[in-house]
């Protein structure tokens, strides 16, 4: 039960953090 929280979260945080890049990215290009 554990792992799966373990891999939920990690999925979570990669997510989010390709979302932060993307959006910097985004910025980066309307700047």
């Amino acid at each position: 039960m554990l792992q799966i929280f373990l891999y939920i979260g990690i999925l979570i945080g990669i997510i989010v953090l390709t979302l932060i890049i993307y959006l910097q990215l985004l910025k980066i290009k309307l700047i």
